[in-house]
C-alpha cells in the first residue's frame, strides 16, 4: 500500500510532462499546416531588426567587445550573488563575513588581470613599430622554385 502511494504522488508531474510534450507537438503540427508555402525572395533575405542586411556577414568584429561583455557577465553576476548575502548577513557571522571578503578579493583580482592586460580599454591601441616599406633582397628576387621567370 505504501508503495503504491509513493507512485501516486509522481502522477502529477507525469501528467504535467505528457502534456507539456503534446503541447510542443501539437504547436509543431499546427504551424505546419498554417504556415504560407509561397517562397519569395524576400523570405530568404536575413532579417536585421528591420533593416535590409548591407554588405557581407563576414566583417571583423573587435574583440573588445566581447572581452568587455565577459567582464560585465562577471561583475554582474557578482552583484546578483551579493544581495543574498546581504539580506542574512547578521546570520552567518565572522565566518560569512570572511568568505563574502575572499570572494570579493577573488573578483578584485580578476579585475585587475583584465586591468592589466588591457581588456577594459576602449581605444583601438597604437602599434608598437612603425611599419615601412618592404625590401627584398635582390638574391631573393632572382630564385623562384615554380619554374615563372621574374
Amino acid at each position: 500500500m505504501q508503495d503504491s502511494y509513493a507512485l501516486w504522488m509522481y502522477l502529477p508531474g507525469l501528467i504535467l510532462f505528457i502534456g507539456g510534450v503534446a503541447f510542443v507537438i501539437l504547436n509543431v503540427v499546427l504551424s505546419h499546416l498554417i504556415h504560407p508555402h509561397v517562397r519569395t525572395h524576400e523570405k530568404y533575405l536575413a532579417y536585421e531588426c528591420g533593416e535590409d542586411p548591407i554588405g557581407g556577414a563576414w566583417i571583423q568584429f573587435n574583440h573588445r567587445f566581447y572581452l568587455l561583455a565577459l567582464a560585465f557577465v562577471v561583475f554582474d553576476v557578482e552583484v546578483v550573488l551579493l544581495f543574498p548575502w546581504v539580506v542574512v548577513f547578521r546570520e552567518f557571522g565572522w565566518f560569512g563575513f570572511i568568505e563574502v571578503l575572499v570572494f570579493i578579493a577573488v573578483l578584485l583580482f580578476g579585475l585587475a588581470y583584465a586591468w592589466r592586460k588591457e581588456a577594459l580599454v576602449w581605444d583601438k591601441p597604437q602599434p608598437m613599430y612603425q611599419a615601412g616599406p618592404v625590401t627584398v633582397p635582390a638574391v631573393a628576387q632572382e630564385v623562384r622554385t615554380d619554374g615563372a621567370s621574374s
